[in-house]
């Protein structure tokens, strides 16, 4: 009989994979990533084109311009849009490093501008992603008490700002600030943590990666303790996006963070 633990656990997962399901803008809609040059970067369903999809309603659909550090959009005047902004035609376009970003909607596809170091890139959904329609939930391990754990949060006096390295190979800016101490199966184990907005992340890798979870490593997202001493739960280890799709930009687990124990506990790796 599961304890009530166990059946919230459980609730929450079902409730992400509804969550997912109901999401279009979810990493299993992604069907793009493109890397901007400098100059026009044009978009449309034919392949000669920098930016293309078979979604596009035409072959040539217009360009996104790449000049002096920004992305300016150019449709096709016979090319029928919607934007979460009014009038998205020929203007310089909101990027993901402002807090609203513009969204840009052409029949099933949603296009917005990413900045990742010095580079520029435009990231694709689409809302009938062949992706989406064959999710049929995330996986797991079974939900176990005893990967609830003891542990110890031990912040750092001044945060330390580093360059952190992402899969696509830039680097962007973190702030680590401390360590998440605990003790499984007899070894002492460390993280350092990230702030992630107001949670801290812990990012971390183990022996099940090579085996039954995402390759990349793991994550656990906590609200920062108000004491030293937490219970760590090691249940709600997730995935990174890059376990869905490889349109997603991920970090690579820090070398410190990369522990020699199998945590046989949390989401599953999606693809066989």
């Amino acid at each position: 009989m599961p304890t009530s633990y166990q059946k919230n656990i459980l609730k929450l997962r079902k409730e992400k994979d509804e969550t997912i399901k109901a999401n279009n803008l979810h990493w299993f809609n992604l069907v793009g990533l493109f890397w901007l040059e400098e100059g026009e970067n044009s978009f449309g369903i034919d392949e000669s084109n920098k930016i293309f999809h078979p979604s596009f309603p035409k072959p040539f659909c217009g360009n996104f311009t790449l000049k002096n550090g920004q992305v300016t959009f150019h449709p096709e005047k016979d090319v029928i849009f919607e934007s979460d902004i009014p009038k998205p035609e020929s203007r310089i376009l909101i990027t993901d490093r402002d807090e609203n970003p513009d969204m840009i909607h052409i029949g099933s596809l949603t296009m917005k501008v990413l900045v990742r170091g010095d580079a520029f890139l435009i990231r694709m959904w689409d809302k009938e992603s062949e992706n989406k329609k064959k999710f049929d939930g995330l996986k797991y391990y079974p939900v176990k008490e005893e990967y609830k754990v003891p542990a110890k949060y031990i912040p750092y006096e001044t945060p330390k700002q580093i360059k952190k390295i992402e899969a696509l190979g830039n680097e962007v800016d973190a702030s680590f600030l401390g360590h998440v101490h605990f003790q499984f199966k007899g070894v002492d184990c460390s993280i350092e943590v990230e702030l992630s907005d107001k949670d801290l992340l812990l990012f971390f890798s183990d022996e099940t990666n090579a085996t039954t979870t995402y390759g990349g490593g793991r994550r656990i997202y906590l609200t920062p303790p108000t004491t030293t001493d937490f219970i760590l739960d090691l249940n709600r280890t997730e995935n990174w996006p890059c376990a869905y799709t490889d349109y997603a930009t991920c970090p690579l687990v820090p070398k410190q963070n990369r522990l020699s124990i199998s945590i046989e506990a949390g989401e599953l790796r999606y693809k066989e």
